[in-house]
């Protein structure tokens, strides 16, 4: 995955990867875990390019 991404930025896309310790596949919310509160940052990610997509501009 990690190659997957750099190969996706070294395109000029803009691609994130988050690894949490511990955890695997499927964790949910992670609620408790070091991967708590990941939608967020997920959410905030697909905003901006929502908002770009829609000639919509959040400051982001």
């Amino acid at each position: 995955m990690r190659q997957r991404v750099e190969n996706l930025q070294a395109a000029g896309i803009d691609a994130e990867f988050h690894l949490f310790p511990n955890l695997r596949h499927g964790f949910g919310l992670g609620i408790g875990t070091s991967a708590e509160s990941w939608e967020q940052e997920a959410v905030k990610f697909w905003e901006k390019y929502i908002s770009r997509k829609n000639g919509i501009s959040h400051g982001k």
